[in-house]
């Protein structure tokens, strides 16, 4: 009873929402609700206390939820339906990832540059990310962007320890992880004076890999070609510690 009455209340906060995004979001909280999903939450609210009203100034939910194979169906659904509700006219942009390679995204929270949701940091990640106007402010100056994260838990094996050393035990169910984020900030602006650029009150600064970096990985690669027994990763482990110390140190310098 409890469970259900806290749905009933998130699901209420959905109703400021406008139309065309409210169908995402109450399949979200329905999806959170699931018998099966195992959730945990970071929810934050702000309203502007100097405007009339007090409107909505910065929100950011983030669900990181856990589920077996049996779901997954359920996930994919989800997935769809903002994908379909992406057709509305408030809706402004959208984007899908499959797995295969990296595609990194940061959803902005609030009317601060430096607050963001990171999607897309595994190469293993599904996501799909919806944006849609607020329709409550009349300067279409804000959004609400609902995305959607999961992937197939690596885990085929489980660490164990037997005689001094650390052994694989393997893992036959498939766990699915992943994240449901809702977010309220201010649109982002093109930036009049560069072409093709986009601003958000402050610079974005790309991630570039530097050669050092890449010289690094490689020692890194040769050290668990050398180091990896099937039936005992302990080496491996001892490899991993050498390679980061060396990173460490050379921080240091």
């Amino acid at each position: 009873m409890k469970a259900i009455f806290i749905f009933l209340s998130l699901w209420a906060v959905s109703l400021t929402v406008g139309a065309q995004n409210r169908e995402v979001e109450q399949a979200m909280r329905e999806w959170l609700a699931t018998p099966g999903v195992t959730t945990s939450e970071s929810i934050v609210r702000e309203r502007d206390l100097s405007q009339p009203g007090n409107p909505m100034k910065s929100m950011c939910e983030v669900w990181e939820f856990t589920c077996d194979v049996s779901l997954l169906s359920r996930i994919e659904q989800l997935s769809a339906l903002m994908k379909a509700n992406s057709t509305s006219d408030n809706c402004y942009y959208v984007k899908t990832h499959t797995p295969g390679h990296t595609d990194w995204h940061d959803i902005l929270v609030g009317d601060d540059p430096s607050r963001i949701v990171e999607l897309g940091r595994s190469e293993r990640s599904h996501y799909t990310l919806v944006n849609f106007l607020d329709t409550l402010d009349a300067t279409k100056s804000h959004r609400y962007a609902y995305a959607l994260e999961w992937q197939e838990q690596n885990t085929p094996f489980k660490l164990k320890e037997q005689n001094g050393k650390l052994i694989k035990i393997p893992v036959t169910e498939k766990v699915y992880k992943g994240k449901v984020v809702m977010t309220y900030a201010r649109v982002p602006q093109a930036n009049a004076g560069k072409t093709g650029s986009v601003s958000y009150n402050a610079q974005i600064k790309y991630n570039n890999l530097q050669q050092t970096m890449k010289e690094r990985l490689g020692v890194l690669e040769e050290l668990m070609k050398n180091r990896y027994d099937e039936n005992d990763i302990t080496d491996l482990l001892r490899a991993w510690k050498e390679w980061i110390n060396g990173v460490l140190d050379d921080k240091d310098e």
